[in-house]
């Protein structure tokens, strides 16, 4: 999509007989048809009452919670995001999270989010599923200041860490300014 096809020892080697290398992107464009597409008809969550004595007047009630949801957490980024990393990489994310709506209070509110990079999250390689919903477990990961992290969560012990992960390198996962903490979900079956 960015459009770089050239190895860079091909187009920066100064003797390579003066022959232009011309990049002609097309898949950017078609990116972009497909997203703006989706932009177009942008996904949203829909509650219809079927079986179990659902009801419409119910099933309304809840529509409109989710749509409240949906824009208090500005969730159409969140899916633009997801639309665009799904088109660009193969993969986007979306995530629910509760949170406190006060520090002193019991009330918590939903938000809908996504990850600007889709390589940030783990899912689980045995989903067999196309939206992940088979997923026995998820990882997901932030980059988080060291200052911040002490804060939260105490002293920092490095030793006995093991990086494991396709492309995880130790710079990755850890650096001087900042330390990746990673939320882990899974799925019991009772």
């Amino acid at each position: 999509v960015s459009g770089q096809q050239w190895d860079p020892t091909i187009s920066d080697e100064p003797f390579s007989d003066r022959r232009p290398c011309l990049t002609v992107n097309i898949t950017d464009a078609i990116c972009r048809r497909v997203i703006n597409a989706c932009r177009e008809n942008r996904p949203r969550i829909v509650v219809h009452p079927v079986g179990n004595g659902a009801d419409v007047q119910t099933a309304k009630v809840f529509d409109g919670l989710i749509r409240h949801i949906e824009y208090a957490s500005n969730a159409a980024y969140a899916y633009d995001t997801a639309v665009e990393n799904a088109v660009h990489g193969g993969w986007g994310w979306l995530g629910l999270d509760a949170d406190y709506e006060r520090e002193d209070g019991f009330d918590q509110s939903l938000k809908i989010f996504g990850w600007s990079n889709p390589l940030m999250c783990y899912g689980d390689p045995n989903s067999r599923m196309p939206d992940g919903s088979d997923m026995q477990w998820f990882v997901e990961t932030i980059m988080m200041r060291r200052t911040e992290y002490r804060a939260k969560f105490g002293k920092i012990d490095e030793v006995g860490w093991r990086y494991v992960g396709s492309g995880d390198d130790i710079p990755d996962w850890s650096n001087k300014e900042e330390i990746r903490v990673a939320k882990y979900w899974r799925v019991e079956i009772e």
